[in-house]
């Protein structure tokens, strides 16, 4: 659950053993109310509840390497930059999103990438997506252009 902005997760159910204290709702699945819980309509039980604690953040460490072949091109020519992002964890990233834009006297011709995500060649934008952890994992995108 999210409210404001941040994220909530059920707490762990009975974790106090004092029901007046503790979740009555388990981390996932439903939540069940007997007939003991609220044995009858309009009868209250305060001791009934549910808990949330905020959701641990993920966190990623993500490096974006950039080459382009050949090193030097005349007018005509055409270039390839490669953009490979790896993840070194300890969590995936998720919504990732690389800006890259040719830079002034290229013509966008095609791209393709070994792994998800979209490329936008009018706003440059690379929407990856989610990088798991691990050099084997690398998500790479492959730009081609000519030089005018």
């Amino acid at each position: 659950m999210t409210v404001s902005g941040t994220d909530y997760q059920l707490t762990n159910a009975n974790a106090g053993g004092n029901n007046l204290l503790d979740s009555n709702a388990p981390a996932s699945g439903d939540v069940l109310v007997s007939t003991n819980d609220i044995p009858a309509p309009g009868v209250n039980n305060h001791s009934f509840d549910v808990g949330y604690k905020s959701a641990p953040v993920a966190t990623a460490d993500l490096s974006l390497s950039k080459t382009v072949m050949p090193t030097s091109a005349n007018r005509g020519d055409t270039v390839v930059y490669t953009l490979t992002v790896t993840n070194d964890g300890p969590d995936a990233a998720t919504d990732v999103k690389i800006t890259d834009k040719l830079p002034v006297g290229l013509t966008f011709v095609s791209h393709n990438g070994a792994g998800p995500g979209v490329y936008d060649d009018g706003s440059g934008v690379w929407d990856v997506g989610t990088v798991e952890v691990g050099g084997a994992n690398a998500v790479s995108l492959q730009i081609t252009a000519t030089v005018d």
